[in-house]
């Protein structure tokens, strides 16, 4: 009778590689935020799970080669996905997160790459493979991964030339402190920081928002997030980009204030 193990372990380690991606994601945000994180890089995800999967497989099966190395870079792809969240209870390692963060999709495809060779000299130690072909997957692997690095790091240097920050405004009025910054990017992306001790913050801001230009025309939000609790909350408003530099944002009927406006 084949022995089932190898099977088992492998598919335990792929799950368990999902479970580590969605408990990290969750500890860090919310669960539902781990769920819409992986709608979003799915493909990656699965990658990166099932090419450990079939790494714990091979070793399993082999017992020749440790697969240690490539899955530890697997999961530091998935970690890599979520550091930007934890930017917010490590203020003072912010700036090394951001280092890793804008290399993210850079991470996730070595991740990808790093199973396949792991998969590669596997199956060459197990004869299944010439050595020759083990070196030409490590060899261009290796020399992908740079160029995705390169071209990470390009992209990144032309966004962050096309952004625009904005300095911060507030307001107070209600017993609802209010932090809201802009950055200009494609769109208009404005953050809310909400903190209160009384009432709920579960409010669609989308519904109760609107920016205003320069030129008095209005504009609806088009994308609205949010996470944190009832009284501790921070929501993202996206605008279309403004057609002139200065505009405000109203926020009207929140917490027994008919309107606020934060001008910029």
């Amino acid at each position: 009778m084949a022995d089932l193990k190898p099977v088992v372990r492998g598919t335990a380690a792929a799950f368990g590689m999902l479970a580590f991606y969605f408990a990290v994601l969750t500890l860090a945000n919310s669960f539902d935020h781990a769920v819409n994180q992986f709608l979003e890089k799915w493909g990656w995800i699965l990658l990166l799970s099932g090419g450990f999967g079939i790494q714990i497989y091979l070793y399993s099966y082999a017992r020749s080669v440790s697969p240690a190395i490539c899955g530890g870079l697997s999961g530091g792809s998935m970690v890599a996905c979520c550091l930007h969240h934890l930017t917010d209870v490590l203020p003072f390692a912010a700036a090394a997160f951001a280092a890793v963060v804008q290399y993210q999709d850079a991470l996730l495809f070595a991740g990808v790459v790093s199973n396949a060779v792991g998969i590669a000299v596997i199956l060459s130690s197990m004869g299944k493979i010439p050595v020759v072909v083990r070196n030409t997957v490590a060899s261009v692997g290796a020399a992908s991964v740079v160029v995705a690095f390169l071209s990470a790091s390009a992209f990144s240097a032309g966004a962050s030339a096309l952004q625009i920050q904005y300095p911060e405004r507030f307001d107070s009025g209600g017993g609802l402190e209010i932090a809201a910054k802009p950055e200009l990017r494609e769109n208009l992306e404005i953050t809310l920081r909400l903190n209160t001790h009384r009432g709920s913050l579960d409010v669609d801001f989308s519904e109760i928002s609107y920016l205003i230009d320069g030129n008095g025309k209005i504009y609806r939000p088009i994308d609205f997030r949010a996470s944190g609790s009832s009284h501790h909350k921070t929501v993202k408003l996206v605008f279309p980009r403004p057609e002139t530099d200065s505009f405000s944002l109203v926020i009207e009927n929140l917490y027994g204030v008919p309107k606020r406006t934060l001008r910029w």
